[in-house]
C-alpha cells in the first residue's frame, strides 16, 4: 500500500491550522506566553522562516506517521489512538519536558505545549489511519 499523499498534505495543513488556533488569543496564547515570560504587548509578527519550518515539519511528521501506520497495519480508531498515545508518551513528552525543566520554563507553557502535541498527534494518527485511498481501477 502506498502513501495517501492527499491525506498527508491535508493533515499537515490541519496540523498548522491547529497550531495557529491553539496559540491564538482565542485559545491558549496567554498561559503559553506567561510560561515563557513573554509580554504579549511587545510580541511582533512571527518570523516567516519559522512558518516555513512549521509547514515542512508538519509534512515530514505526516509522512513518518503514515509510514508507521502502514508498517504496523493500523486500520481502525483503536490502533490509531494507541499509536498516538505511544508516540506522545514515548517520543513527544520525553523530548519536550527536559528542555522546559532545564530552561525553567513555566508549567503553563509546558502544559499548553504538551496538550497541543497530544491533540495534534491524535488527529494525525486518526486521519492517516482512517482516510483510505480509493483503489485504482483499470478502465
Amino acid at each position: 500500500m502506498r502513501h495517501n499523499h492527499i491525506a498527508i498534505w491535508v493533515t499537515a495543513l490541519l496540523q498548522v491550522a491547529l497550531g495557529f488556533l491553539w496559540y491564538s488569543p482565542l485559545a491558549f496564547l496567554e498561559p503559553w506566553a506567561y510560561g515563557f515570560g513573554l509580554d504579549l504587548t511587545v510580541m511582533g509578527e512571527p518570523d516567516p522562516v519559522a512558518l516555513i519550518v512549521v509547514v515542512l515539519g508538519a509534512v515530514v511528521n505526516c509522512y513518518v506517521v503514515s509510514w508507521l501506520i502502514r508498517r504496523m497495519a493500523i486500520t481502525g480508531v483503536g490502533g490509531a489512538v494507541w499509536l498516538a498515545l505511544w508516540l506522545w508518551l514515548g517520543l513527544g513528552l520525553p523530548w519536550l519536558m527536559p528542555h522546559y525543566l532545564f530552561a525553567k520554563v513555566g508549567n503553563s507553557a509546558l502544559i499548553v505545549d504538551a496538550a497541543q502535541l497530544l491533540v495534534a498527534t491524535s488527529m494525525t494518527c486518526l486521519i492517516l489511519a482512517l482516510w483510505r485511498r480509493k483503489p485504482r481501477t483499470i478502465a
